[in-house]
């Protein structure tokens, strides 16, 4: 009976330090600094009749994937994306997916520059309120041959919370709110937590 009995316990303590290990650790939080440095590496310019940023999401290979405004690519046209380094890139516009219901699109480009990608976060939106940064590419009045990049802190705001002072939010799908200060140039904008994830 006693072997039984350590037998279980044994086991009971493997499973529950199995636990431990597999659970999720909370992200720490990181320094403004960092989360600046972070974003100038994962955030790209896109040049184009609407101006925008986006961020690298995703990689296959040398095929990069870009999360960006759905209306900063929403015509038809020739679109350049610009890398971090300064490298220019040509969007292939048939391979541009507008996702439905939301303003978001989804871009590629083909790189063998060696880019990194974001951490990608799933959330809770229980919080009334989150520290964030948003980082993007500003044009002065729309014009984009003297970019300047911008790191703007503010804070998320709960959906309910934020409806009473938001236009018209739902028509595009818009689920998150935030007090960073953005300008033209900056839709598409990586919003990015404290720990530095989109």
């Amino acid at each position: 009976m006693t072997n039984n009995k350590q037998q279980i316990t044994l086991v009971t303590s493997l499973i529950g330090a199995a636990i431990v290990v597999i659970a999720p650790q909370p992200a720490t939080a990181i320094s403004p600094e960092t989360i600046n440095q972070t974003a100038q590496e994962i955030t790209v310019l896109i040049d184009g009749i609407n101006p925008g940023s986006g961020v690298m999401v995703s990689r296959e290979s040398n095929r990069y994937f870009v999360l960006t405004a759905g209306h900063v690519v929403a015509t038809e046209d020739e679109y350049t994306i610009v890398a971090p380094d300064g490298q220019k890139y040509y969007l292939d516009y048939s391979t541009v997916q507008q996702l439905p219901g939301v303003d978001l699109a989804l871009l590629q480009f083909i790189s063998d520059r060696d880019y990194p990608v974001a951490t990608l976060a799933n959330y809770n939106y229980s919080t009334k309120f989150r520290n964030i940064f948003v980082f993007g590419w500003s044009s002065v009045r729309g014009n984009l041959t003297m970019p300047t990049s911008q790191f703007s802190p503010g804070l998320l705001i709960r959906k309910n919370f934020a409806l009473t002072h938001a236009q018209d939010p739902i028509s595009q799908g818009y689920e998150l709110f935030y007090t960073s200060k953005t300008e033209i140039g900056m839709s598409g904008s990586p919003i990015l937590d404290s720990s530095g994830r989109v």
